[in-house]
């Protein structure tokens, strides 16, 4: 027993199992005692416990800990940040914000949340927003500076760029590239090769047609899709699209020896005339200075316009490149810029067409449609180049084609070739190859 001690005048003997009360009334005091039960026995054996004697101790180790956890969770996920864009590291931030350690089976969580914001489609930044926040630096080199720049850096003479080595780098940095998930072979129509040769993004699909919405660094930048079928059900489908997608302009990159009247040649649908398919009707003409030589790649340019049921007419520049042959490679970097100059001149035009329907309301951003057989490789390496020659895109190569194989699939740009050729292009246009950045020079 233990003495509790109420007043000078009142001592009281209670057990240490025990719960008391006191009332004073008229400087009387009534002493209530209540046994305790068994969960308050096992409440007061606990608080003798020495882990629980210090309460604000163990609270400010247990956060310690956890600052601790958050700050390790953080750092792993900046590590990704040569893989994944900012956006989708910050968005897999907040998806993962806790205290827990940084386990593998954290570490597995980290990267399939990453993965899941990556192919999440990101909030438009300007170029003007991403400039303020510093993450653009003020200047914006333009194409072929990257002579002028070793000659205004007298430090150190320019350390020579080897393009072989920097493409061995790209392949195996794209090779790490997830493939983006497939649409079913039954939500497609119209495709002129099977599903399993040349699959199409499921998240990117144009319709039911085997056409992507193609893109770079969460800006949209041009339909990309296989060569239509030759039936009028198909052309018809495909010159329809292109009126209820808005397009800017039509590039086709499959040359005469693949396109043309005959068993086997691909339908020249947009050629100079008249033609219905399945209830659609598409006009072309050649314009003044329709035939174009770049340096001895041909291209041929049509307007045209296209006519159906319920729509006013729709007009759209069309480029056709004659002599590109499948799987094949241009003369040099200099002709493909020519090439990607020259189709971005035709779709500024076609982006013209596009009026906003209300003078305070902006138009959705018209896009081209390019395609060439199987819309992988020449295809491909063209919004590639077109991308490269656009003075305010700050896109690495290893970027725009792993963003292109995340929106169409893992076959774009296959050619190693036509690689070879983006990287030249890219270091004549003072962009990055890979997502780090190369050492080009050794003062730099």
């Amino acid at each position: 027993m233990m003495a509790l001690t109420l007043n000078t005048n009142y001592v009281s003997a209670v057990g240490p199992d025990q719960r008391l009360r006191t009332d004073q009334v008229q400087d009387q005091v009534r002493v209530h005692v209540a046994r305790e039960g068994l969960g308050g026995r096992v409440l007061s054996w606990l608080g003798q416990l020495p882990l629980l004697r210090n309460l604000d101790a163990v609270r400010a180790h247990v956060q310690t800990i956890k600052m601790e956890n958050q700050a390790a969770l953080e750092t792993f996920i900046q590590t990704l940040s040569p893989q994944y864009r900012d956006g989708a590291l910050r968005d897999a931030g907040l998806d993962l914000n806790n205290p827990k350690p940084l386990t593998m089976r954290l570490i597995r969580q980290v990267e399939q949340s990453v993965e899941r914001q990556q192919q999440a489609e990101p909030v438009h930044v300007s170029f003007a927003e991403r400039q303020a926040q510093g993450r653009i630096p003020d200047a914006t080199p333009p194409c072929q500076t990257v002579p002028s720049r070793a000659v205004s850096t007298p430090m150190a003479p320019a350390v020579p760029v080897d393009p072989q080595a920097l493409l061995s780098e790209l392949d195996k940095a794209l090779g790490s590239v997830n493939r983006p998930a497939y649409a079913a072979p039954n939500s497609i129509t119209h495709a002129r090769f099977s599903p399993s040769s040349v699959p199409t993004a499921g998240a990117t699909q144009v319709g039911q047609l085997a056409v992507n919405r193609i893109a770079i660094e969460g800006r949209p930048a041009a339909l990309a899709g296989q060569y239509p079928q030759g039936s009028r059900a198909a052309l018809g489908a495909h010159l329809r699209m292109l009126v209820e997608q808005g397009c800017s302009s039509l590039m086709v990159l499959a040359g005469h020896d693949q396109v043309g009247e005959g068993e086997g040649k691909l339908p020249p649908y947009f050629t100079e005339g008249r033609h219905t398919y399945d209830g659609v009707t598409v006009a072309s003409k050649t314009p003044n200075g329709g035939r174009i030589d770049l340096d001895g790649l041909h291209a041929h340019r049509y307007d045209l316009t296209i006519t159906m049921d319920g729509c006013e007419p729709f007009t759209l520049p069309a480029l056709h490149v004659t002599n590109w042959r499948d799987h094949g490679t241009l003369k040099d970097a200099a002709q493909l810029e020519k090439l990607a100059q020259l189709a971005r001149e035709v779709d500024k035009e076609g982006k013209a067409l596009r009026a906003p329907i209300y003078a305070n309301v902006a138009a959705p951003e018209a896009l081209p449609m390019i395609h060439c057989r199987g819309g992988v490789g020449r295809t491909g390496t063209l919004i590639a180049a077109m991308e490269l020659v656009k003075p305010d895109s700050k896109a690495s190569l290893e970027r725009i084609i792993a963003d292109e194989r995340a929106t169409r699939n893992h076959r774009m740009a296959e050619d190693k070739g036509q690689r070879e050729q983006l990287v030249e292009l890219a270091l004549r246009c003072g962009k990055q190859v890979l997502e780090r950045s190369e050492l080009l020079y050794a003062n730099v």
